[in-house]
């Protein structure tokens, strides 16, 4: 299917239609685009649909898609009302080009595996699960949704200096501690991807899969007469 740019929200992104009824929410790094993580998705599966987003957040000329106050320190109201935004991004995208949400998985490397996660937390209706690669998220939300039927995928770095692997670690534990249904993965690499990322997520994504299909997909309590 030929790739669909748009604009929501202010979001520039890219869409292209599912041929298997599930779709990746691509989430870039740092200094990315939404055309960042295309290839990887087609390398990972060729049929899924594809919603990349750009970040809205520009720092030193750099795409994000949350403002920090310091590497490693997030400015938190903006995270928050960030993650609100893509929720709502998602809804309305689902809208318009007629995905499921209930079969949507967010892929994000390190700032979009952040992003992800603060919007798994504080919008669980908006996605089925989530691939987070080189997260690092070491703050508080305020918030303890219930997770459960979440299938969460975490790929560390054994040597990443970024995101250390304690804290990669803790925070699978904590996803965990919500319902979500964890599988962590440590790489024997950096901060970067590596093909060991990509091998495990293709083993990962079909099983992931045949666990939500057919499961109800939960309302988000957003309405879209307040959205638009």
């Amino acid at each position: 299917m030929e790739p669909i740019r748009g604009e929501i929200l202010g979001y520039k992104y890219i869409y292209i239609g599912s041929r298997n009824s599930y779709t990746l929410l691509l989430l870039h790094g740092t200094g990315g685009s939404e055309e960042d993580l295309v290839p990887l998705a087609r390398a990972i599966d060729p049929d899924a649909g594809i919603l990349s987003p750009r970040g809205k957040v520009v720092e030193n000329g750099m795409h994000r898609f949350f403002r920090r106050l310091a590497p490693g320190v997030y400015d938190l109201d903006d995270l928050r009302y960030r993650a609100e935004e893509l929720g709502d991004f998602i809804e309305i995208a689902s809208h318009q080009h007629g995905f499921d949400r209930s079969r949507l998985i967010a892929l994000g490397y390190s700032n979009g595996a952040n992003i992800a996660i603060a919007t798994m937390l504080l919008r669980p209706g908006s996605m089925a699960g989530a691939i987070l690669i080189r997260p690092y998220f070491p703050v508080d939300l305020g918030v303890k949704p219930d997770l459960k039927g979440k299938e969460i995928l975490i790929t560390a770095g054994e040597k990443d200096p970024i995101a250390p692997l304690g804290s990669v670690l803790e925070l699978g534990e904590k996803l965990k501690a919500l319902g979500a249904s964890v599988e962590l993965k440590v790489i024997a690499a950096d901060h970067g991807i590596v093909r060991s990322d990509i091998e495990t997520i293709k083993t990962w994504l079909p099983k992931t899969y045949e666990k939500i299909k057919g499961k109800p997909g939960k309302p988000d309590p957003s309405s879209l007469a307040d959205i638009y």
